[in-house]
């Protein structure tokens, strides 16, 4: 039962930070693929850009983020082929 809650709970916090990615999120996406200083001009971009990703592939991260084992490998892996999609072919 507290499986169910905890997935519940994790759902709308992930629903929340894709629709409006915080601060920290931003920061965390944005220093994977790119090395330089991340000015207040790429925060926004890159904001801007990881919100529209996020929310175009949302079912698809939710399910696989929650029923998967290893949840910090799939988080990069998942974010490495949505940010360079070129790894796909």
């Amino acid at each position: 039962m507290d499986d169910l809650k905890y997935r519940t709970a994790i759902r709308e916090k992930l629903r929340c930070e894709f629709t409006y990615p915080s601060d920290e999120f931003v920061s965390l996406i944005a220093k994977r693929v790119d090395s330089s200083r991340l000015t207040k001009y790429k925060r926004r971009k890159f904001k801007r850009l990881i919100g529209k990703e996020l929310d175009a592939n949302f079912e698809i991260f939710i399910f696989l983020l929650i029923n998967c084992c290893s949840f910090v490998n799939l988080f990069i892996d998942v974010f490495a082929l949505i940010l360079v999609p070129s790894k796909l072919t």
